[in-house]
């Protein structure tokens, strides 16, 4: 007789524990970026720069809630000496291999437990 047990439910928490996983590394990962590229004058902004991860939408965002910001990343239009300084774009394109890398290693992790 052959017996079939479904292990289904305890693999998609163990894959979903892995996915949670991966994105506190990544978001760390890009936040730590952020950090460093930001451009200094006061310091506040790359002291404002955080993540939050939601593990219920396994999502996870690094943001800032510095108001200037966005003039920071993107430049003024109304100001065209005010100069592009991105620092949140290259912080996530730079280490889009890492982070894959990172999800690959996690989820891996999760399946073969």
């Amino acid at each position: 007789m052959v017996e079939l047990k479904w292990y289904g439910d305890k693999k998609k928490k163990d894959i979903n524990e892995g996915t949670i996983k991966a994105l506190l590394r990544s978001s760390d990962l890009v936040m730590s970026a952020s950090i460093l590229l930001a451009p200094v004058d006061t310091g506040n902004l790359r002291g404002s720069i955080v993540k939050a991860v939601d593990n219920s939408k396994l999502e996870a965002i690094v943001s800032t809630n510095i108001e200037y910001a966005p003039s920071v990343e993107f430049g003024m239009r109304s100001r065209p000496n005010y100069p592009k300084q991105p620092f949140m774009r290259p912080a996530l394109n730079d280490n889009i291999d890492k982070i894959k890398k990172i999800f690959i290693s996690e989820e891996s992790k999760a399946v073969d437990k």
